[in-house]
């Protein structure tokens, strides 16, 4: 009877909000696209995280959309199993606040905020139980001076955003005698030809990142899940020992930062522009060098509810 209870309460899918999944392709497993602006779009590649408090997300559209336009639509995103448009997992409504320049003349960034969200992988008892479990849990722990608290409609429409897999890489910086390496999934290239990163602006890393203008970020397999969450609590340390590090690294070909040996694909970037935009600093990169490096799952987030719902393995 208890089990029947939780699983009416919370439904079958894993406890977490995000779990943590290895995908042959994350680009081909959710289509999102949005509505509001006349013709239906695919932004499944133009699209990226902005901000979590309040919860904002980047659009990368036409730079011919007139402005008022843009500003006055009740924008929809419509997120889709990628090779089923009728399977319909959640949707987010969202509101243009303000646009960014990116360096592509056909090419806007809208920073819309997200203002409401449809979850199809949970029904309504569902959800409100596990955010209610959730406070509990977040009431118990020792509180992170580098995190900060999301809303519950907010962390309920980030689950929704969670059902197109994020892949999560990890970033290295060097400028002089400080340096950092950490895991970030809040990044995206766009097809404008930027690659966009959002960081908390707590983060300590930031005065590292806009001196030193070049980054390396590698895309891990779904072997590196410990060892990048390991580095994620070291996060503010600001000096690795790279000769402790559990994997091997190799100099990149370009800037010469120290990048997994084992990474999939390794992106250097240089810094074009920085912005902070609400609980965030916004970071807009060119891709100076792209150097695929192995085959293999990438390791991602994924919305627990969708992953249950999809039948994909977690890793």
């Amino acid at each position: 009877m208890k089990q029947l209870l939780k699983r009416v309460l919370f439904g079958g899918a894993p406890w977490q909000a995000h779990a943590t999944v290895g995908l042959r392709d994350p680009s081909r497993v959710t289509r999102i696209v949005l509505d509001g602006l006349g013709e239906r779009r695919d932004v499944s590649c133009d699209h990226v995280p902005v901000s979590l408090r309040p919860l904002t997300i980047g659009l990368c559209l036409e730079a011919s959309l007139a402005p008022e336009t843009v500003l006055a639509a009740p924008l929809v995103l419509t997120l889709q199993d990628w090779d089923d448009s009728t399977q319909v997992r959640g949707r987010l409504m969202l509101r243009a606040r303000q646009s960014i320049d990116l360096p592509s003349e056909r090419h806007r960034l809208w920073i819309c905020e997200v203002t409401g969200s449809t979850n199809r992988c949970l029904g309504p008892i569902q959800e409100r139980a596990r955010e209610g479990r959730d406070w509990w849990y977040r009431r118990k722990k020792k509180p992170n001076p580098y995190n900060f608290r999301m809303t519950p409609s907010a962390l309920r429409a980030l689950n929704v955003y969670y059902m197109r897999p994020r892949p999560v890489s990890l970033v290295c910086v060097i400028d002089g005698g400080s340096s950092d390496l950490f895991p970030m999934d809040l990044i995206g290239p766009v097809s404008s030809g930027q690659f966009l990163m959002a960081l908390r602006s707590t983060s300590p890393a930031i005065p590292l990142m806009a001196h030193s203008r070049r980054l390396a970020v590698s895309a891990l397999p779904a072997t590196f899940k410990q060892a990048a969450y390991a580095l994620g609590t070291h996060h503010d340390r600001m000096c690795v020992d790279w000769a402790a590090l559990p994997f091997a690294v190799i100099a990149s070909p370009e800037f010469g930062l120290p990048v997994p040996r084992d990474a999939l694909l390794v992106r250097e970037l240089e810094i074009q522009a920085v912005h902070t935009i609400n609980s965030h600093t916004f970071f807009v990169t060119e891709v100076v060098r792209q150097t695929l490096m192995g085959e293999g799952l990438a390791f991602c987030h994924m919305a627990g509810p969708c992953v249950y719902a999809r039948h994909i393995e977690v890793v």
